[in-house]
């Protein structure tokens, strides 16, 4: 049926056979029948095409009807001007010839879809796949379909760039009848323009499932965002990362919610003006077995205050950990931060520097507070016209978390000062370290405690040097509460100058020990005296050596008395 004119061509071409004359008087009949149209005229208009094949077969033995269609069909409208393009593929297929009279039916269908055109506008493509199959034993539909849509809004002017994928599948087709849905969307914004305006992106998929076996609803989301502030003019900078992840599918039908982000900030211009920056993680999980909140937090802050005029240069580091997910619904919190000071100008004024740690942790089992602080200091005044010089270097450490919340406390801290300065005046420097731990495992007192001191005050005229040291350490705990004491002192004195004055030194060594297994007493004393005054005249030396054990415990309960003294002086 096509003319001359490009109009319709329509081709069909049919066979048919009937048989009439079986055994029984049934009938036999067939017919195949094929179908061609084609639609596509010489202007470029609609292009149709469709070929069509059907059976059909009346002729089984207990009078049913067989019957087959097999069907082809593609559309393309996509014309020369750049409209739009359609383009479509499906097959259909259908046997009603089974045993038992059901339906069997098959359908397959892609389509295609492409709306982009020459100007730039809208690009949309689409394909979908579709099949259909009703023939089960039970009479129930299997459905089944494969859908994937993207989606490109980004024309050539620079506004708003938007993709977006999309993959549906659905299959209804389970031994109960309930339904399987699954589908994934991927969605992807960029809506940064060529003005220096904002930029953001985002990305996000999405997973959706219907099909468990009772009929709960599993949803999953992921999405990631990216947004970027920061302007040509110097202004704000400001980026953010965030990523969320959604389950809503677990036995009890309670939600399953993961955040992760992340934020940066830095508000540094181009004026030497403040410069600060910003990094914050977040990450919220809800999706425990009894509904509490998992949440952790990880932030950073550094600032950095040093302009381009030699003015104040501050900087900070700030780390911030929480973690809100324990079982009993205590808190853990994690804070470390770093400040550095420099206030060294360039005129030669003061130079002070200051490096300050901070931990603090507050997430043990019973909510007890662990702090740890770790501060440095040095100051240095000396400038350039030979005036003071004065350095002096701090440290502290502090630790306060133990199991039962009690106190660790350690302090080191060291001083130097050295004032001499061109014109032979005096020079001094002090070394001073404190360690205290205060703590054991059940309560009891753990001291320990180590001190040096050094003085030397010795300048060029020949004064006086002074020198100190001394140890201390003290363990009052046991297992059971006892007491086992410790301690040991050391000290040294040296008071002798260049003019023959007194020498003095003194060791002193203490250890008891009062517990044994059984609560018995062990009574131990090891005690060393050593003292020597012998300067250069020939003055007294002093020695005294004592040691003394006790063990009044034996085996059954008795009593085993032993005593070991030994005494020696000399004078």
């Amino acid at each position: 049926m096509s003319d001359r004119r490009g109009h319709v061509r329509h081709k069909r071409t049919c066979q048919t056979q009937e048989d009439m004359s079986d055994t029984r008087g049934h009938v036999r009949h067939k017919r195949t029948c094929q179908t061609q149209e084609d639609m596509s005229d010489r202007r470029g208009h609609v292009r149709h095409k469709r070929t069509c094949q059907t059976e059909e077969d009346m002729s089984d033995t207990r009078g049913h009807v067989r019957h087959k269609r097999t069907c082809q069909t593609q559309e393309d409208m996509s014309d020369r001007r750049g409209h739009v393009r359609h383009k479509r593929t499906c097959q259909t297929q259908e046997d009603m010839s089974d045993r038992r009279g059901h339906v069997r039916q098959k359908r397959t269908c892609q389509t295609e879809e492409d709306m982009s055109d020459r100007r730039g506008h809208v690009r949309q493509k689409r394909t979908c796949q579709t099949q259909e199959d009703m023939s089960d034993r039970r009479g129930h539909v299997r459905h089944k379909r494969t859908c994937q849509t993207e989606e490109d809004m980004s024309d050539r002017r620079g506004h708003v760039r938007q993709k977006r994928t999309c993959q549906t599948q659905e299959d209804m087709s389970d031994t109960r009848g309930h339904v399987r849905h699954k589908r994934t969307c991927q969605t992807e914004e960029d809506m940064s323009d060529r003005r220096g305006h904002v930029r953001q992106k985002r990305t996000c998929q999405t997973e959706e499932d219907m099909s468990d076996r009772r009929g709960h609803v599993r949803q999953k989301r992921t999405c990631e965002t990216e947004e970027d502030m920061s302007d040509r003019r110097g202004h704000v900078r400001q980026k953010r990362t965030c990523q969320t992840q959604e389950d809503m599918s677990d036995r009890r039908g309670h939600v399953r919610h993961k955040r992760t982000c992340q934020t940066e900030e830095d508000m540094s211009d181009t004026r030497g003006h403040v410069r600060q920056k910003r990094t914050c993680q977040t990450q919220e999980d809800m999706s425990d077995t009894r509904g509490h909140v998992r949440q952790k937090r990880t932030c950073q802050t550094q600032e950095d205050m040093s302009d381009t005029r030699g003015h104040v240069r501050h900087k900070r580091t700030c780390q911030t950990q929480e973690d809100m997910s324990d079982r009993r619904g205590h808190v853990r919190h994690k804070r470390t931060c770093q400040t550095e000071e420099d206030m060294s100008d360039r005129r030669g004024h003061v130079r002070h520097k200051r490096t300050c740690q901070t931990e603090e942790d507050m997430s043990d089992t019973r909510g007890h507070v662990r702090h740890k602080k770790t501060c440095q200091t040095e100051e240095d005044m000396s400038d350039t016209r030979g005036h003071v010089r004065h350095k002096r270097t701090c440290q502290t450490q502090e630790d306060m978390s133990d199991r039962r919340g009690h106190v660790r406390q350690k302090r080191t801290c060291q001083t130097e000062e050295d004032m001499s300065d061109t014109r032979g005046h005096v020079r001094h420097k002090r070394t001073c370290q404190t360690e205290e731990d205060m703590s054991d495992t059940r309560g009891h007192v753990r001291q320990k405690r180590t001190c040096q001191t050094q003085e030397d005050m010795s300048d060029r005229r020949g004064h006086v040097r002074h020198k100190r040291t001394c140890q201390t350490q003290e363990d009052m705990s046991d297992r059971r509460g006892h007491v086992r004491q410790k301690r040991t002192c050391q000290t040294e004195e040296d008071v002798s100058d260049t003019r023959g004055h007194v020498r003095q030194k003194r060791t002193c060594q203490t250890q008891e020990d009062m517990s044994d297994r059984r609560g018995h007493v062990r009574h131990k004393r090891t005690c060393q005296t050593q003292e020597d005054m012998s300067d250069r005249r020939g003055h007294v030396r002093h020695k005294r050596t004592c040691q003394t054990e006790e063990d009044m415990s034996d085996t059954r309960g008795h009593v085993r008395h032993k005593r070991t003294c030994q005494t020696e002086e000399d004078m």
